[in-house]
């Protein structure tokens, strides 16, 4: 996998995703090891202590909000990361479950105008941690090969999925 890694040129075709299954986290648990734990915030789940993202520069994960809060964790490589507040999924067309229907170069980075949300934008490289809130969109793309971790085993409570509605739009 390392070697079609750094032969890849810049892609969303080949991406190791969070779907981490068990087989494949026993595959990995060194990586998992080297990332040690984050006392106070996050607590051991057997079985679910986070999810793992390995990609070639250009992969792109598209504008969508998530169930829970997140701790993105960047071990390797920059990802560039768009923010919109839960406070504007009126303006993020928002037709398909957890997901938007905007594209990335209809939706810049700026203030917000009538019909657009206003949307943030950060860069995060190795060592750095960004938390995403439950409901905050967000569209993330890799700037060179990246590795990165999300965890959702929070210390509090991070129940927000249990009595969504995953039929149609919000």
């Amino acid at each position: 996998m390392l070697a079609r890694l750094r032969s890849e040129a810049e892609s969303n075709d080949f991406y190791m995703t969070a779907n981490n299954h068990a087989h494949n986290r026993r595959a990995l648990a060194e990586l998992w090891d080297d990332v040690g734990d984050i006392p106070g915030y996050l607590v051991p789940v057997p079985g679910f202590d986070g999810f793992l993202w390995i990609g070639p520069k250009g992969t792109i994960t598209p504008w969508h909000h998530d169930l829970t809060n997140n701790l993105l964790l960047q071990i390797a490589g920059t990802k560039r990361v768009r923010l919109v507040s839960s406070n504007d999924t009126p303006l993020m067309r928002n037709s398909r479950h957890c997901f938007s229907d905007w594209k990335t170069d209809d939706l810049p980075p700026g203030p917000a105008a009538p019909g657009r949300p206003q949307v943030l934008e950060c860069d995060i490289g190795p060592g750095e941690m960004l938390f995403l809130p439950v409901g905050w969109w967000h569209h993330v793309e890799a700037c060179d090969i990246t590795i990165g971790m999300s965890f959702t085993n929070f210390a509090a409570d991070n129940d927000f999925y249990s009595h969504y509605a995953s039929q149609g739009a919000l």
